[in-house]
């Protein structure tokens, strides 16, 4: 098993990064948050990394946190989510967010990944609400934030986005439309 790995950025595609290691390069898949983080070519990448064995494949995936790496290894226990799917879900929005959803029950959330029907958002709230909150995946994050979240896509930002400026409002703001007054505040900022 390869836990994780260090070494220089030889090539970075929207769906893999191909890592370094003395003199070997390993292809590692990841989410596009995480390789919108990793340096360019030349830098020094250090990801967590998982290898999922088909039979046909031998692939690694490998994220910037341990929490990422664990949240993905979670929802690999649910039947139907594949690595691709597992990715997806991570590339949706933050993990705190995400288990909230899933601790929430909101299954609409997740069908905004591609390939994540109803039935299979179902699947995930029913198999993984009572296991990430057993494994302290449960967070301060407002049950609403779901819901801010779908108000701020809904006025044009995307998911990821959305859920990034949330995470920077004070968490002593509770009413929601301050909510998303802050959050739009950060949002304009990043465009500029």
């Amino acid at each position: 098993m390869i836990a994780s790995l260090e070494g220089s950025v030889q090539l970075k595609t929207k769906k893999y990064v191909v890592v370094k290691v003395d003199g070997v390069g390993y292809k590692v898949f990841t989410s596009p948050e995480t390789l919108s983080k990793l340096p360019a070519a030349g830098g020094i990448a250090r990801l967590f990394t998982t290898l999922e064995v088909r039979e046909n494949a031998h692939e690694l995936y490998g994220f910037l946190t341990n929490e990422e790496l664990e949240f993905y290894e979670t929802l690999r226990t649910v039947s139907g989510i594949g690595p691709k799917s597992a990715i997806g879900i991570l590339s949706l929005a933050p993990v705190k967010i995400l288990a909230s959803a899933i601790i929430n029950k909101d299954t609409t959330f997740l069908t905004k990944v591609p390939g994540i029907g109803k039935k299979t958002a179902e699947l995930v709230v029913v198999e993984l609400k009572d296991k990430l909150q057993e494994l302290n995946f449960a967070s301060t994050t407002s049950s609403h934030d779901t819901d801010l979240i779908e108000a701020l896509t809904r006025m044009g930002y995307g998911v990821k986005e959305s859920a990034e400026a949330l995470s920077h409002v004070n968490p002593s703001v509770k009413n929601e439309e301050e909510r998303i007054r802050e959050a739009l505040k950060t949002l304009s900022k990043s465009k500029r």
